[in-house]
């Protein structure tokens, strides 16, 4: 059920922290770490704070969130979030030998890194048109991505009067790709955006997690 982002700055510690937990799966520590900071203006703002909660942690406490997110084609219960995420791109459907393998390459991953994360080879054919347009077509890796386009277009600025306007794409993604789940990937890549824009105004990188 949909609540408001009112009800949410008036809510509990503990009604807020219950209603928003799951947003950052298995830690709803990161709610609470900013149940004090409401009330927001916006979710924009109200999703940063959370954002800056999980930078702000201990290494080792974001290395146990990295670690309670569940391996890709995971043998695993997965909640409902996962569930739908993975299927969104195909591990739900992959035959006997293609499991096997995600299942060797979650095992090596850990065992290097410490924690699950991706093992997936995602694979583009890349055309440049100088000082204009960069395109990266998906030719292997997620079954929804294949084909599908990113595109960085350069051109005029739109709300300075100096600089270079950036025009990001990502299309023709396959045949039954969850509506939900191209919402969440545009959420991605805006994050992702925000944090390039960051980089190139002051040169220091803006990871997802602070370097140790």
């Amino acid at each position: 059920m949909a609540i408001a982002l009112d009800q949410l700055n008036h809510a509990t510690p503990a009604d807020f922290t219950a209603a928003t937990g799951d947003t950052f799966e298995r830690a709803p520590w990161i709610a609470a770490a900013v149940a004090a900071r409401r009330p927001f203006a916006t979710v924009t703002a109200l999703h940063e704070a959370m954002m800056g909660a999980l930078s702000a942690a201990p290494r080792e406490q974001q290395l146990e969130f990295l670690r309670g997110h569940p391996d890709l084609a995971a043998k695993a219960v997965l909640t409902d979030d996962s569930a739908r995420e993975q299927a969104s791109v195909g591990l739900d459907s992959l035959g006997k030998e293609e499991r096997v393998r995600f299942h060797r390459l979650n095992d090596a991953y850990k065992a290097r890194f410490g924690f699950p994360q991706a093992p997936m080879d995602l694979l583009a054919d890349v055309t440049t048109e100088p000082g204009k347009l960069v395109r990266m077509h998906v030719t292997s890796g997620f079954p929804f991505w294949t084909g599908s386009t990113w595109e960085w277009e350069l051109g005029e600025p739109a709300r300075a009067e100096t600089g270079t306007g950036v025009l990001f794409r990502h299309y023709g993604f396959g045949a039954g790709y969850p509506e939900i789940d191209l919402a969440h990937t545009a959420q991605t890549w805006a994050q992702i955006m925000v944090r390039l824009a960051g980089y190139v105004a002051d040169g220091s990188p803006q990871p997802f997690f602070p370097a140790s």
